[in-house]
């Protein structure tokens, strides 16, 4: 996804397990998962592997901080291209 396309971290949803959305398709690209829209326990095992590496608490919800580091991991790999 494009860095301009990118909702501000405020508008996106809080994301946790049974959540069915493009949202969670977006996350799963993220975070190099088969995109599937369904936010699974394969995602959350992903989420709470991401958050302990990113010193957040790995409670498995993305809330408006996981969103702000993966964006901030996507914004550093989009410029390293």
């Amino acid at each position: 996804t494009p860095i301009s396309s990118i909702e501000p971290v405020s508008q996106r949803p809080t994301l946790y397990r049974g959540a069915v959305s493009p949202d969670v398709k977006s996350l799963q690209g993220l975070l190099k998962l088969v995109q599937t829209e369904t936010f699974d326990a394969h995602t959350e095992a992903a989420v709470r592997e991401f958050q302990r590496k990113q010193g957040l608490v790995p409670d498995g919800i993305v809330g408006p901080k996981s969103w702000a580091k993966l964006d901030e991991i996507a914004t550093h790999s989009v410029a390293a291209e």
